[in-house]
């Protein structure tokens, strides 16, 4: 557990120290805020459109709002994780430094495992530093409700993870 965790740490480290990492994640937060923009203007212009007709309809800000920004996280880490996973092994295979790590005391399960979980932990500051537009919303409106944020994000977190193990595969093939 110790090997996994070292390897972790040292391949999160390594790419957040590397000229990849801020383009990785300005493009993400740029582009997350152009989408959330959109969906935030078109969600004011549909509680404008029921305050003026006098009904007394209810809008939900979690439909209206969030799932639509869940699904633009989502549309855009399935095509920025790819960029993050490419790296991981081939990268190791290409430079000669795999002959070096398999004289190292670590199984191969444990240097996969390590680099995985450091791809997740780099999902994970991707989606952490998109919920600031969350928070921007709550804010700005209503607070949402906690529950059905959190299980969403849980989610999502999930989803990244099943995504980075398939960009794991394909970058070891």
């Amino acid at each position: 557990m110790r090997a996994i965790r070292a390897i972790a740490r040292r391949e999160t480290g390594a790419f957040f120290h590397s000229a990849m990492a801020p383009v990785v994640i300005g493009g993400f937060l740029l582009l997350l805020g152009w989408f959330a923009l959109v969906i935030f203007l078109r969600y004011g212009e549909a509680s404008l459109v029921v305050v003026r007709s006098g009904r007394t309809g209810y809008l939900n800000a979690f439909e209206g709002m969030f799932r639509p920004l869940f699904d633009a996280m989502m549309f855009l880490l399935l095509f920025l994780l790819p960029a993050v996973t490419m790296r991981l092994i081939s990268g190791e295979l290409q430079s000669g430094r795999h002959d070096l790590i398999l004289s190292w005391p670590v199984t191969d399960r444990a240097w996969i495992l390590g680099k995985w979980l450091s791809a997740v932990a780099v999902a994970a500051v991707l989606i952490v530093a998109g919920a600031a537009y969350f928070g921007v919303a709550g804010v700005l409106g209503a607070a949402p409700e906690t529950l059905p944020l959190l299980l969403a994000t849980g989610g999502l977190l999930l989803a990244t993870a099943a995504i980075l193990a398939w960009g794991m595969v394909f970058t070891a093939l």
